[in-house]
């Protein structure tokens, strides 16, 4: 087992650690502009493809404000469908509610015929554009270059005040969307929760406690283990990772792990990929070991495979001292894996079968 330190490649663990996992979107600070729509300071972007064009989502947030208004602001931001070579902005479109941390996601609508044909109206060509609001899930359906918000499907999963915080982002399986509340430690009294709601026209989302009266959050989206009919589950706060029924949220396993990466399935090898470290377990411990400053340098990292059927541990290497810095863990096409540490891109390489 080989562990390598990629120092020259810094910038691109950096990136790694602040764009992070969100299943294939591009999550940052961004600044710049889209088709002379300004993206400033303060702006969360994302953006995903679907068909010929490029969805973004981007929430203007001002720099100079407060917490208070940085939690609640009352802009909204905009869906914008842009065209991926000219970068003009073919639709704007304002969400019935704010999407403060631009958690999207896209499925086909015409997977499913019985579906297509009886119960959304989609066909075969259209594509769901699924978002995570600040206190609903909201979908769109993207057809021949446009979006159309579709009220029906639309269902709230919190409230302001309630001790929680905005939801992690949208993973689609099979036609159903799996999702988490509070994406960050802001705010928390009790109570952590995933979500199962199909894209089925008419069905209301089930939901599954995860963490009791305990705060728990997740900075990610969960992920599915195809070949088991798992969905990943991690609690950063409480420290434990559970793998949990596709169809019935019930729990099949939970280790005790301390993960603020986001989590790969290797589903070919039955593996999951997580991290562990030994920073303080609290959710104020972990704000501080991922600031600009860590208040623990020397906290330990390690890279840890996991059996994808039972949870049980096959193997951990050591990446020595740094911080649990919330990154991407990335799965090679050589035996390998690659991490991002606060100071370099790791590669562990001959991963074992």
């Amino acid at each position: 087992m080989d562990v390598h330190e990629l120092g020259m490649l810094r910038p691109l663990a950096l990136a790694m650690a602040v764009v992070g996992g969100l299943l294939g979107l591009c999550v940052a600070v961004a600044v710049g502009s889209i088709g002379g729509q300004r993206i400033g300071p303060g702006t969360t972007a994302s953006a995903t493809c679907a068909g010929p064009a490029l969805l973004a989502l981007a929430v203007g947030v001002a720099t100079r404000t407060s917490w208070r208004e940085f939690l609640r602001p009352r802009t909204t931001g905009h869906l914008l469908v842009v065209d991926p070579d000219s970068l003009a902005v073919e639709q704007t479109v304002a969400p019935p509610e704010r999407c403060a941390y631009a958690r999207t996601a896209m499925a086909p609508a015409g997977l499913d015929a019985e579906m297509a044909a009886d119960r959304t109206g989609a066909a075969p060509a259209d594509e769901w554009l699924v978002l995570a609001g600040d206190e609903r899930i909201m979908r769109w359906r993207y057809r021949a270059g446009r979006l159309t918000y579709d009220a029906s499907w639309t269902e709230r999963y919190r409230h302001w005040g309630d001790g929680s915080f905005p939801g992690t982002g949208p993973c689609v399986y099979r036609q159903v969307v799996y999702y988490t509340d509070n994406t960050f430690p802001v705010g928390l009294t009790g109570g952590y929760r995933l979500f199962r709601k199909p894209l089925a026209g008419g069905l209301n989302q089930t939901s599954a406690e995860l963490s009791g009266d305990e705060p728990g959050f997740m900075f990610f989206a969960v992920v599915v283990s195809p070949v088991r009919g798992d969905i990943l589950v991690w609690d950063t706060a409480q420290g434990f990772l559970e793998a949990r029924g596709l169809s019935d949220l019930e729990r099949r396993w939970r280790v005790v792990i301390r993960n603020s990466d986001c989590v790969a399935v290797a589903a070919d090898r039955d593996h999951v990929y997580v991290t562990d470290h030994d920073a303080p377990l609290s959710l104020r411990a972990w704000m501080a070991t991922v600031s600009s400053r860590p208040r623990w340098p020397a906290i330990q990292k390690a890279f840890v495979v996991l059996d994808a059927a039972t949870g049980q541990e096959r193997l951990r290497v050591p990446l020595g001292a740094g911080s649990p810095v919330a990154s991407m863990i990335v799965p090679g096409s050589d035996d390998d894996v690659f991490i991002a540490t606060r100071a370099a891109l790791v590669r562990v390489h001959q991963v074992p079968a």
